[in-house]
């Protein structure tokens, strides 16, 4: 039987294999997107990043190296704005929201704001929907995240302030509009 020693031992040279490159699909873990040549192994650990970090700050949480889970933590924010449309991200959602304690916000806000960022686009995605569906705390979450983050739509190039003086005055019949507003 394997110790539990022995088995974070492996853990952390995994981790620390994944972070440094010493395989090739994980390449572009520790690297920016815009240093990566675009192929489809580039993409497929891109992607895998985003797996890779939350996996690593399962286990960080469980062994509580508070350390590891905050490197974890910021190698998955270096790569979720360039993969938060892809099927892994919804698939590290699904991981941090079922493996790891309520009270553990911290992946899970970087997450979180990232998918309430841009919801509006998510929603199209049949697996996000799914997992929003099966996860009341994720959808809530997201939600809560998604009305921090108002869109700006701007229809044409005249923009038109309303006080609230505008709104619940009742003009005069016969004023001007100048007349309307000093009455």
């Amino acid at each position: 039987m394997i110790s539990n020693n022995r088995l974070f031992n492996y853990n952390l040279k995994l981790f620390w294999c994944l972070t440094n490159s010493c395989t090739p699909w994980c390449t572009t873990v520790s690297a920016s997107p815009s240093a990566v040549a675009k192929t489809p192994d580039a993409e497929l650990s891109f992607n895998a990043a985003l797996l890779v970090n939350a996996k690593v700050y399962i286990i960080a949480d469980k062994y509580d190296l508070q350390d590891l889970k905050a490197l974890a933590k910021n190698k998955y924010e270096e790569v979720v704005p360039e993969n938060w449309n892809s099927t892994t991200f919804v698939a590290s959602l699904k991981l941090l929201y079922e493996d790891i304690l309520e009270s553990d916000r911290l992946l899970k806000y970087v997450a979180v704001e990232t998918a309430g960022e841009h919801a509006k686009e998510l929603v199209d995605r049949g697996e996000f929907v799914a997992l929003c569906s099966e996860h009341g705390e994720l959808a809530f979450d997201v939600l809560k995240s998604s009305l921090k983050h108002p869109k700006v739509v701007k229809c044409a190039p005249l923009t038109i302030v309303l006080t609230n003086q505008d709104i619940f005055s009742r003009p005069q019949v016969g004023a001007t509009t100048t007349e309307r507003r000093s009455g």
